[in-house]
């Protein structure tokens, strides 16, 4: 993989480390009241494929993305499964 992918991608060494180095998690963990958006639970493992998500500057598309990659992690989905490619 890229090394410019890395940072984002730190399941891929470790599930622990992505759950605590990934800076997007990293800084929801530190926030006060924690949002866990009810889309994650609608999101299906069982159809494969690459997801893309749209949407206007800040309104929380790579945290949703990050949380889903938490999720499938943490309800055994394989690591070497997942991939996230940001846009730049």
């Amino acid at each position: 993989m890229d090394i410019r992918f890395a940072p984002h991608n730190l399941h891929l060494e470790s599930p622990d480390q992505f759950f605590s180095q990934d800076p997007h998690l990293k800084v929801l963990s530190r926030q006060p009241l924690v949002w866990e958006f009810p889309l994650i639970l609608g999101l299906s493992v069982q159809v494969p494929g690459i997801y893309t998500v749209s949407g206007g500057r800040q309104v929380g598309k790579t945290t949703l993305l990050k949380q889903w990659m938490a999720h499938l992690l943490k309800t055994g989905v394989h690591p070497h499964a997942i991939a996230f490619l940001p846009e730049s």
